[in-house]
């Protein structure tokens, strides 16, 4: 049994927060699944169920935090996770670490670190008592809120919000042509885009063709692999399928069989959960 819910959030936190969303599943065994992670542009927070069996462990047996902070993903990662669990998540806009943890972003790329270090104590109680998702969700709209009223935004961190937010009409662009548009120099560009993304805007346009490619395969509606490649600017076929690979850990063609399993919990792919809100 599989179950998903996305709730928009709040007015105030639609620049900062893109969804929150929970997932359950539920299995009749006791083994574990393997949990693949690939390449994800948006920071995330995971709050575990308290009551499930098991939680997120990596390849080598250590279990996460319960509640716990992701930042930018750039390479494939693999968890496993038990056939009984459920969460509630909160997918960010790429710059917002900053604002609502005081998070580096360059330094939680690729981590997944617990969130007492960046709350309060008794907001953690708060959570952890908290009985339903109603009640989880209103706790952290209004951390949230709390933690935006009380920061103001650094000096050219509008030029990367401004740039993020319109991002679709750069996707075909260089990092030059960016830089140009908003009449910045390149390294001026990259220096931001590291201090409150955490990656440069070169691997920012990477991880969003990976994007773009991964939601066109998982669509079904194309005829070739080079017609997937020609129209997400990659040199060749060849190209596109390296590049794949690189940010997922599978090749193309491993990525639809996995999607077109009838059990699709024999191999979880943790960014199929949330592709059609992405």
């Amino acid at each position: 049994m599989q179950k998903q819910f996305f709730y928009f959030p709040h007015p105030l936190l639609r620049n900062y927060i893109r969804y929150f969303w929970v997932y359950e599943h539920q299995k009749p065994e006791s083994f574990e699944i393997p949990l693949k992670i690939m390449a994800d542009r948006f920071p995330k927070l995971i709050v575990q169920n308290t009551q499930s069996k098991g939680g997120i462990k990596t390849a080598e047996g250590e279990t996460l935090p319960l509640f716990f902070v992701s930042g930018v993903i750039t390479k494939p990662l693999s968890y496993r996770i038990s056939r009984q669990q459920s969460h509630l998540g909160v997918s960010f806009a790429p710059d917002t670490l900053g604002y609502m943890f005081g998070i580096k972003p360059n330094e939680q790329k690729d981590q997944f670190a617990d969130i007492s270090y960046f709350v309060p104590r008794g907001f953690m109680e708060a959570l952890g008592d908290a009985g339903t998702v109603k009640d989880k969700i209103t706790l952290l709209t209004n951390f949230f809120i709390e933690q935006l009223t009380a920061r103001t935004f650094k000096e050219n961190h509008g030029l990367v919000r401004n740039i993020l937010l319109n991002f679709y009409k750069y996707r075909d662009f260089t990092v030059k042509a960016i830089a140009d548009k908003n009449k910045v120099s390149e390294r001026s560009l990259e220096r931001n885009f590291k201090s409150f993304v955490g990656i440069s805007p070169k691997k920012y346009l990477q991880l969003y063709r990976f994007e773009m490619t991964y939601k066109n395969l998982s669509s079904n509606t194309f005829e070739s692999f080079a017609e997937v490649s020609y129209c997400h600017g990659y040199a060749d076929q060849s190209h596109f399928i390296r590049n794949f690979k690189k940010y997922s850990g599978m090749l193309p063609t491993t990525f639809i069989r996995e999607l077109k399993k009838e059990d699709a919990m024999d191999v979880m792919i943790w960014n199929y959960i949330k592709l059609y809100r992405m």
